[in-house]
């Protein structure tokens, strides 16, 4: 669930996991809209009566600003919803995109080198934050729109490479270390940013520290 506001709300209730022998009730649509009786208002995407995901996803909605973004496993990208505008598509081309049908399962698009979204994408202005499945291996990369391209992460440089983005912050993408003061020196050898000393105390010591992204830098 995510909302616009206290009177205005976006759900999903996808079924998932295809291999459990259940019987789930029947899903005609992907979102659907509230007000704050929990009245439908509105419903978009419309799924066919046996599609399930190929697995439940950890999220399927983000923000950027005043507008929603979703994602689920139908689509080859991820639509930006507004309060009062039509949901808009945003189209990731794959040179070997997983095909979909109902009879699709997870170890299937693990296998091989299938490419999905396997996630909803963080988005801020002129840029996301996008995980792709290779094989079954996710990996957060940026996507640049205006170039239309995906970067993927350099083995060699990890100067701007996406560590645990969780969300974003104004025009800022927020990721974070926690626990793992090893990896944290290891990038840094390698041409990551320095924390403070505050911060490098508190990673020392097994703790957590957010990464601030200003995509102006990238």
């Amino acid at each position: 669930m995510e909302a616009f506001d206290d009177n205005d709300f976006l759900f999903t209730c996808l079924n998932n996991n295809p291999d459990v022998k259940v019987s789930p009730s029947p899903v005609d649509f992907a979102v659907w809209r509230t007000d704050s009786h929990w009245q439908i208002t509105d419903k978009y995407l419309p799924v066919e009566k046996e599609y399930t995901e190929l697995y439940g996803k950890s999220r399927y909605f983000t923000r950027y600003k005043h507008d929603i973004v979703f994602h689920s496993f139908q689509y080859d990208g991820f639509f930006t919803f507004s309060r009062k505008e039509d949901p808009v598509f945003h189209p990731i081309l794959f040179s070997r995109p997983f095909p979909r049908d109902n009879e699709s399962r997870l170890k299937e698009a693990n296998s091989g080198q299938w490419q999905l979204l396997a996630e909803t994408p963080f988005v801020v202005d002129g840029y996301n934050i996008v995980e792709i499945s290779i094989a079954g291996q996710g990996q957060q990369m940026f996507a640049v729109n205006a170039s239309n391209k995906i970067f993927g992460n350099s083995e060699v440089c990890p100067k701007n490479i996406p560590i645990n983005i969780i969300g974003t912050m104004g025009n800022h993408f927020v990721g974070y270390i926690n626990d793992n003061y090893e990896l944290y020196r290891n990038l840094v050898a390698y041409g990551f940013q320095k924390g403070s000393p505050e911060a490098e105390d508190i990673l020392s010591r097994g703790g957590c520290c957010l990464i601030i992204y200003s995509v102006g830098n990238l």
